[in-house]
């Protein structure tokens, strides 16, 4: 598997990010949740997407949520 750098995905290319991670289908279901708060995750509320270690996480568009990720 070839590793790539993302630093920003623009709103046309997200759904074929999140295909590429194999999140589209569990955000359709509400299986994602903001790692920060909890929130269930949807197209309306995900702000980014991020790797920590091994694992994919993802942080909803609440603006304290977003700062936490950020730290």
């Amino acid at each position: 598997m070839t590793k790539h750098i993302i630093k920003a995905v623009h709103d046309q290319d997200l759904e074929l990010l999140l295909d590429g991670l194999g999140l589209t289908e569990q955000i359709s279901k509400g299986q994602i949740k903001c790692d920060i708060c909890g929130t269930t995750i949807d197209m309306n509320n995900l702000l980014c997407v991020y790797p920590s270690g091994e694992m994919i996480k993802v942080c909803c568009n609440n603006k304290e949520c977003y700062e936490t990720v950020l730290r």
